[in-house]
């Protein structure tokens, strides 16, 4: 029972330790996650208003802290919390629609420091048999955040206009909490994505038996 409990503090410890130095294992198809590469992320924070983001380096997503690991062994259902001290993205965007009734076409650097973020994550695990051979696959990885303070900056707003710019970066940042509430889900989705694929690379190397010897 203990040992079916840490599967996914183990998986977690496992990715942490390779993606934590930058580095790829191909034998178990793990790639890095500093950076962490997003494709692209497209979001509406209000009607008037859409940004989508391109080419985002997310940083800091092999820093996390485990604590608390639930489980439920006979669904291979696991659960744990993690503590993400900072998450720092950089990336491109562009934009279309209105802030504070003024116009806004614009495109340029996209820059986020989010700190104090919390995780929940929740991972499935169904078992399967290989030429014999029992085995575990990861059939779902579910991660959710909270942050707790965190900033926004697009560069290059208005052309350049540097007091337009600021008060444009100026609103966005004081009605964060609305931002967040859209851009969270896409990155929860693509996180849970990255996360999924490495830890189901990692299990799958390996036989039920020699995951949980004295199940």
């Amino acid at each position: 029972m203990a040992a079916k409990a840490t599967l996914i503090a183990f998986l977690l410890a496992t990715i942490g330790a390779i993606t934590a130095r930058d580095i790829r294992v191909p034998d178990y198809n793990v790639p890095s996650l500093e950076p962490l590469k997003l494709k692209k992320l497209t979001f509406t924070p209000t009607n008037s208003l859409r940004l989508q983001a391109s080419d985002i380096d997310v940083f800091g997503a092999s820093n996390y802290i485990p604590h608390k690991a639930r489980a439920d062994t006979e669904k291979l259902l696991y659960a744990i919390d993690i503590e993400l001290p900072n998450i720092i993205v950089e990336g491109k965007y562009e934009m279309n629609g209105r802030v504070l009734l003024l116009p806004i076409h614009g495109s340029g650097g996209l820059h986020g420091n989010f700190s104090n973020c919390i995780g929940a994550v929740r991972v499935l695990g169904e078992k399967y048999t290989e030429e014999g051979v029992e085995k575990i696959r990861i059939k779902d990885f579910n991660l959710k955040i909270s942050v707790g303070h965190g900033t926004l900056k697009l560069d290059n707003l208005f052309g350049g206009e540097q007091v337009l710019g600021d008060v444009v970066n100026n609103a966005i940042n004081n009605n964060f909490d609305l931002f967040m509430k859209e851009l969270l889900p896409l990155v929860e989705k693509a996180l849970s994505k990255a996360f999924q694929n490495i830890a189901d690379n990692i299990v799958q190397q390996f036989s039920y038996e020699q995951l949980f010897p004295n199940a």
